[in-house]
Parts: C-alpha cells; structure tokens; sequence
C-alpha cells in the first residue's frame, strides 16, 4: 500500500491490472485489518517495471471509512 485517502487508494503490483476490474482487498491500518472492495482507475508501469494501480472504494464499511479518514488526518500532521 503506497497512499490511502477516504476516497481510495494506490499500492504496487507486479502485474497490469486492467482498468475497471473490481477487486477485495485486505490491508493493514495501523493496528487492524482492514477489509474493502475498490474499482482499479490507473494502472501505470512506473520506473522499477512494476505497475502503481489506483483504486476507488466501491464498498466500505462506514466506520472503516471514518477510521481511514481519521488515520489520514493524523498522518498528515
């Protein structure tokens, strides 16, 4: 995992993964797993040869998204 917003979030895959491919990931924040589904926006092949894929939430929970945000904020102090 590369960066995390309310919104989404972009990680690093050694594979090209087509845009609009929706996928259920599980990921750690802070001192818990986390659960979601996204929708892969971007997926460019960066200078390393791997591939940085953008997501959008598509299905959260409410309160994991209140917890994103509020690891977001806290991080950006």
């Amino acid at each position: 995992l590369e960066d995390i917003s309310a919104g989404g979030l972009r990680y690093t895959s050694k594979f090209a993964i087509p845009v609009g491919t929706r996928l259920d990931l599980v990921f750690q924040l802070a001192d818990r797993k986390v659960r979601g589904t996204v929708e892969v926006v971007r997926a460019e092949k960066n200078k390393a040869g791997a591939y940085d894929v953008g997501c959008r939430f598509v299905s959260i929970n409410p309160v994991t998204q209140e917890d994103i945000i509020k690891f977001v904020t806290l991080s950006s102090v």
